[in-house]
């Protein structure tokens, strides 16, 4: 994992975590990849990942940005997708079209939504749980 990928990772979690707003709608429940083990789970939670990307060189050799996709996962348990409404916009909120510093050494030199995927409901043991996937395009110095 490029540490372009991590200065991403930085950056998402400094911008969800740090609204008020989706503080009060998921609470501190934002997990990098999955939530925690061997713990119950609280609802509604965000999970976020990187999908994958691409280096972009300049002349030769020299690595000038990394292009990625992120996904940020809302997910909840209901019935319908109206609890994760007021989520999601929020999220895009505070990513789309954003920049700015990614950790102590990095930048984020955009950030651009390139799809919203609500996921099939998944059931277990009779619970049903909704998810909506909302994938962005980000572009980190090097």
């Amino acid at each position: 994992m490029a540490i372009a990928v991590l200065r991403a990772y930085d950056w998402l979690y400094a911008k969800l975590a740090g609204d008020a707003t989706l503080a009060a709608l998921v609470g501190g429940r934002i997990y990098n990849h999955t939530t925690p083990q061997g713990s119950t789970v609280t609802y509604p939670f965000l999970v976020f990942a990187y999908l994958g990307g691409a280096d972009v060189n300049g002349v030769g050799a020299i690595r000038i940005e990394e292009q990625g996709v992120y996904m940020v996962k809302a997910v909840t348990k209901a019935t319908a997708f109206t609890p994760l409404r007021a989520i999601v916009d929020r999220v895009d909120t505070l990513l789309q079209g954003k920049l700015g510093p990614a950790g102590v050494d990095g930048n984020v030199w955009g950030c651009t939504r390139e799809a919203v995927d609500p996921m099939p409901p998944e059931i277990d043991n009779g619970v049903e749980y909704r998810s909506i996937v909302l994938r962005f395009r980000i572009w980190v110095a090097v």
